[in-house]
């Protein structure tokens, strides 16, 4: 009987593993989908949780403070992601030992340094802007929609503080993630992900109302803190407590490439944050609370969509800056695919699952009607081919996207404001559709020029 079980777990296990293999899943895979699936099963709970015990204005309030807390990437500048990129070229010449130090070619080694001093210094002066930029800015915001019904002022300082403490963690994810560290920081993410999520809920039942919010944060701040302190102590203190040696500009360097990410980002913005305070503005926060609780959902399937391109960005660095260019298209033609295949999948179950509240459930009255969220369904799986170019592209430390994101974003922010200032959250919901598909052509044209070029 022992050798039967043996044999039969054995055989699970390489079946198992041949389906790993099939769907492209690795450790950093693994780890970021366990996230993302943490967070798709606490997700509906968080939001059965703010339609249960949340008024519809504080339900409107509630997403509007997420997408208004977006606008950080106005401080952030893109800079996280030029970490990233430029750590991976780097690290392309270097490796760790065991003990999580850094080993390998001096002037590499040097350079990473020098980066990792820039970032910590340029996200703590991004931490105080944060707070003091939007925070006055989502006060004003929020004021025109104000009444005695919502007290909005103090959980908005909490959240808004919370929110400038996590920025600080952000370089140190990135450093590592570009030092091809993803499995490791995706664990971590994944348990701050659950101590967010356990704290959001916890803090919602015990009648926080919209201090749960900044109390998530906080909770999701300090693991992620616990967890790089306790793993990767030695990787930091070998790239802070030391002077570099090399010299790292940041003006010819960086900047030339930060610029263009920090535009797209931005004009990302317009283009996945808008429209909740759009219609908070105009139609108020119910409105805006049953739209932010669809697009909270779709923005999880498009995570987890997401994770098979964005675990890739580090190895993308590391063959384009050793020229093996025919495994780089390998390995991104399957990522995509993964991605685009995955997204739609997810949304059909979304659709499903609403359809079913909105005829069996007084809880479909809190989120959107099926045809809008058909509509942004659709842009989200079109757009899962634009994000797989975009990684891609951007791996070679260039930005040519920067014209499509500028046109997408000024096209979605005034297509989003005329037509849900009409036509509420349809309106919306057709003019992220429209944008979406038109991009698409523009991108592909663009992915293909820049292959051809590139890899002479």
């Amino acid at each position: 009987m022992r050798e039967i079980l043996v044999t039969i777990a054995g055989r699970s296990s390489a079946a198992f593993q041949s389906l790993a293999r099939f769907a492209g899943l690795d450790r950093a895979i693994g780890f970021t989908l366990l996230n993302y699936i943490l967070s798709a099963l606490v997700l509906p709970l968080s939001l059965f949780l703010v339609a249960h015990f949340f008024s519809p204005t504080a339900q409107g309030f509630y997403f509007t403070f997420s997408s208004i807390l977006a606008l950080q990437v106005v401080f952030e500048l893109g800079f996280s992601q030029c970490i990233t990129q430029f750590a991976s070229h780097e690290f392309a010449h270097l490796s760790f030992l065991p003990d999580n130090t850094l080993t390998g070619d001096g002037i590499s080694l040097g350079r990473l340094l020098a980066l990792a001093k820039l970032a910590l210094k340029w996200y703590l002066l991004a931490a105080v802007l944060v707070f003091i930029g939007i925070g006055v800015g989502g006060y004003w915001f929020f004021s025109f929609r104000s009444s005695g019904e919502i007290q909005w002022v103090k959980p908005w300082i909490l959240v808004c503080w919370a929110t400038a403490l996590n920025l600080i963690v952000v370089p140190c994810f990135s450093l590592l993630e570009g030092c091809n560290r993803i499995p490791g920081t995706a664990a971590i993410r994944c348990a701050a992900s659950l101590a967010r999520a356990l704290v959001l809920c916890v803090a919602i039942v015990s009648g926080f109302q919209l201090y749960s919010i900044g109390l998530a944060v906080l909770a999701y701040c300090f693991v992620c803190a616990a967890g790089l302190l306790y793993h990767f102590l030695p990787f930091y203190r070998q790239l802070l407590g030391r002077a570099a040696e090399q010299d790292l500009s940041w003006r010819k360097e960086i900047w030339p490439f930060q610029w263009k990410i920090a535009l797209s980002w931005l004009s990302g913005y317009f283009v996945f944050q808008m429209f909740t305070p759009v219609l908070f503005r105009f139609h108020g926060p119910i409105p805006a609370g049953r739209f932010g609780m669809t697009w909270a959902l779709i923005q999880g399937i498009s995570g987890v969509a997401t994770a098979w391109g964005s675990t890739k960005v580090p190895r993308y660095g590391m063959l384009i800056k050793l020229r093996k260019f025919d495994d780089l298209d390998e390995l991104w033609r399957g990522a995509t695919i993964k991605s685009v295949i995955v997204s739609a999948l997810g949304g059909g179950v979304l659709l499903a699952g609403t359809w079913i509240l909105k005829h069996h459930s007084q809880l479909g009255t809190r989120f959107l009607d099926i045809v809008p969220a058909f509509y942004l369904v659709l842009a989200t799986v079109l757009n899962q081919i634009v994000f797989g170019q975009a990684f891609y592209l951007r791996s070679h430390k260039q930005e040519p996207f920067l014209a499509l994101s500028l046109v997408g974003g000024i096209a979605t922010a005034l297509l989003v404001w005329w037509s849900g200032k009409l036509y509420s959250a349809t309106g919306v919901s057709i003019s992220y559709l429209l944008v979406a598909a038109a991009l698409l052509p523009w991108a592909s044209v663009i992915y293909l020029r820049c292959r051809r070029q590139w890899h002479i």
